[in-house]
């Protein structure tokens, strides 16, 4: 989560992450199972960045950074997220993947069709 804004609400899918980290701070017996199952409980009724932030702040999270994201501004290429999303110019066209799944990565630039 971010500390720069613990008012903004968080998604499903932020609670599922700090799940996520609890059952692995519980398989790793960082936590006992009645402190699991209090923070977790504590994780599903959290509307909040700021109230999902102290539940792990005390645990490490292996491999899990949350970039700071600017709704305005992309800060690397100096444009609006809005230039790069409607209307822009496609920065690739295709994919492929033989024998497994794709994942695009990285910063592009999504086209018009």
């Amino acid at each position: 989560m971010t500390d720069d804004a613990p008012e903004l609400r968080a998604s499903d899918a932020d609670r599922e992450r700090v799940a996520e980290v609890l059952r692995d701070a519980l398989a790793e017996g960082r936590l006992d199972m009645a402190e699991f199952e209090e923070r977790l409980d504590a994780t599903y009724q959290a509307r909040t960045y700021g109230e999902l932030a102290p539940i792990t702040r005390d645990l490490p999270v292996s491999g899990v950074a949350v970039p700071a994201v600017s709704m305005t501004k992309d800060p690397a290429a100096g444009t609006s997220w809005a230039g790069r999303i409607v209307g822009g110019e496609g920065s690739s066209a295709r994919a492929v993947a033989v024998m497994s799944g794709f994942q695009r990565t990285g910063r592009w630039t999504v086209p018009r069709r």
